[in-house]
């Protein structure tokens, strides 16, 4: 794909109920391709607590090698890198980018295709470290609790809330595949047959647990070694 470069310019598109390709002149060298968010909006509960934001600010980002930055915001509810034009909101295309960089918060945003259960998913996961056998990856969430009446007219009623979640973190392998880290260290070390021994012995050394990030990069950077 040839990269374009340059400061932000909108031009040939519409605004509609669903998401909508904004962009459509690809030989730009002062586009940013993105999609209305809009319908991201419809549905929202208009007195929710919380925010589907870590940080709410749009800030300066680099986006793959495009040579200046833009103001960008991850929107970890909906899974989504946003930027912002005359007071419109838009989703960066998942499908022209790679990263997203964001030098002041030290957050490395990659696009990739991961393993999410059954599925495979395409979308924004930090890079912790990379290396040439494994490299670890996090996932920020937040979820959305709904609000409740209360039934008997008596009591409190709740408000919908978001809520942030417990990170996810995932290990990325030479052939490409992206996993959830299991939590188990001995579905851990099947990851690693041939190695499995060594690392064992590192997790037992270093009291390794593999839901804690720093003792992951740990174990990432020691397997990096081997």
């Amino acid at each position: 794909m040839k990269k374009i470069m340059g400061l932000l310019l909108l031009f040939g598109f519409g605004v509609g109920f669903g998401q909508q390709t904004i962009f459509q002149n690809r030989n730009s060298y002062n586009t940013l391709y993105g999609t209305s968010s809009m319908n991201k909006e419809v549905n929202q509960p208009k007195e929710a607590k919380g925010s589907q934001y870590f940080q709410e600010n749009f800030m300066y980002a680099f986006v793959d090698d495009l040579e200046k930055p833009f103001k960008m915001r991850y929107n970890a509810f909906f899974d989504e890198m946003e930027f912002e034009k005359d007071g419109v909101t838009y989703d960066l295309d998942k499908g022209q980018y790679n990263l997203v960089n964001f030098d002041d918060l030290k957050k490395k945003y990659v696009i990739v295709d991961y393993q999410d259960g059954n599925d495979v998913k395409r979308g924004f996961l930090i890079e912790l470290t990379s290396g040439e056998k494994v490299s670890l990856y996090k996932r920020e969430k937040i979820g959305f609790v709904e609000g409740k009446k209360s039934a008997s007219g008596f009591g409190i009623d709740t408000t919908a809330e978001y809520k942030p979640l417990k990170d996810e973190f995932f290990l990325g392998t030479p052939e490409g595949a992206i996993i959830l880290i299991p939590s188990s260290k001995n579905k851990f070390l099947q990851l690693f047959k041939e190695k499995n021994k060594e690392i064992e012995k590192f997790l037992k050394d270093n009291k390794i647990n593999l839901s804690k990030e720093k003792d992951l990069k740990k174990v990432a950077d020691y397997i990096n070694t081997l």
